[in-house]
């Protein structure tokens, strides 16, 4: 699906609204599979939510969890049940808003859903599934579970304290990485227009790097926007 990309400068189009129904959840399972809601308690007691998909008798689950996504109906589960996995579709403390979230609390949530799975469900090995801003996350957990103390987090960015080397982190078995960012730091960081020269106001712009002038190269949809590689590299 081609959706137009507009801006938001003054006077620009206004972006238009998001197509319903997205492709990002399956329609069926495959034949003999059931799903049953978990609730999961992490160390520190806060609780999150996962939907388990198993026929019965599987040694393996795979973990699919994203921070501000709920991937309880990922479009991947069918698949993977195909392929003889259990599936757990995982949804942390803070919901499907990164508002309020703090990942290194995430990082809580998983240790108490990935040790549930093993000692509650009768898991031999649990593979992270990281997909999107699911490999960010990810990739810390395991590295965190992997760290042994005192070698862990200590504190949040903000400088809160979280000390992950009070708790237990049970290190996953395997990590599959499907089209994730390196981090969303450097997610972020490569998404800062260029062009605002003010920081107290966002709309503000330098009108030779704006991407959405037409004199740098930008038309109206259905037309395509095409530039110049010099404008491109400054």
């Amino acid at each position: 699906m081609n959706v137009p990309i507009t801006g938001l400068r003054r006077g620009a189009p206004a972006i238009p609204p998001a197509p319903a129904g997205p492709p990002i959840a399956f329609e069926t399972l495959p034949d003999g599979v059931s799903a049953h809601p978990h609730t999961f308690v992490a160390a520190d007691g806060a609780k999150s939510f996962g939907m388990l998909y198993r026929r019965g008798g599987e040694r393996s689950v795979i973990f699919l969890t994203h921070p501000r996504g709920d991937f309880t109906r990922h479009y991947m589960i069918p698949a993977l049940l195909e392929a003889g996995h259990a599936v757990l579709g995982f949804r942390q403390r803070f919901g499907t808003s990164d508002v309020t979230l703090t990942r290194e609390a995430m990082v809580l949530d998983m240790a108490g859903a990935i040790g549930a799975l093993k000692a509650d469900h009768g898991f031999d090995h649990v593979v992270l599934f990281a997909n999107c801003g699911g490999g960010p996350i990810s990739g810390l957990y395991q590295q965190q579970a992997e760290t042994p103390p005192p070698g862990r987090l200590t504190h949040t960015p903000a400088g809160d304290l979280l000390d992950l080397n009070t708790v237990e982190l049970p290190p996953a078995d395997g990590l599959i990485v499907l089209a994730a960012p390196f981090s969303l730091s450097e997610l972020m960081l490569e998404g800062i227009d260029p062009s605002v020269i003010d920081e107290h106001d966002p709309l503000s712009c330098d009108a030779s790097l704006d991407m959405y002038d037409p004199a740098n190269g930008y038309r109206d949809p259905p037309q395509t926007s095409r530039y110049d590689p010099a404008f491109a590299a400054r």
